[in-house]
């Protein structure tokens, strides 16, 4: 299964994300699925944030906040063939993530402007990878070095005539 990028357009007092959705569980369970990700990516003029109820908070949580720089805010103009004095000259995008279940959404996600304008970054992800065998020539070159001076000289002692 592959998804993509989805943009929607329209007129709203509010931004908001459609958060609604028909109720998958029964789908869901037999595919033995209970979580999926939810990554929303929102360009303002300022850090923004999302909220559902009060009653029944939105689950999304803020991943990634940044200033735009103008070289990027230009490529994403154009490839969503959007005019250059689309929004604010100045981007900040948020990134929200949200590990949702399988569950009907309480309400559609508001956004609003955050008091919170500090710079997030995700921490760097480490991967430790061992080989079962060394992948650098350096090992495999010392060990001809050292073997085949010793097979050489087995093989000559061996192959000379007694006496």
């Amino acid at each position: 299964m592959t998804a993509s990028a989805l943009r929607m357009s329209f007129k709203t007092d509010r931004p908001l994300f459609p958060y609604r959705e028909p109720d998958y569980k029964g789908s869901a369970e037999k595919a033995g699925a209970s979580r999926r990700t939810l990554r929303i990516y929102f360009l303002a003029e300022a850090r923004y944030q999302g909220e559902a109820t009060k009653e029944a908070p939105w689950s999304g949580q803020v991943v990634w906040a940044g200033k735009v720089s103008a070289a990027d805010r230009a490529k994403i103009l154009e490839q969503l063939k959007l005019p250059a004095n689309t929004g604010p000259a100045e981007w900040f995008l948020t990134e929200f993530e949200d590990q949702w279940a399988y569950k009907l959404a309480p309400a559609d996600v508001y956004f609003s402007r955050s008091a919170n304008q500090d710079t997030l970054r995700r921490p760097p992800v480490s991967r430790y990878v061992s080989a079962p065998y060394p992948n650098d020539a350096t090992a495999y070159a010392l060990a001809i070095a050292i073997l085949v001076p010793a097979i050489w000289l087995r093989l000559r002692h061996k192959c000379a005539p007694a006496g």
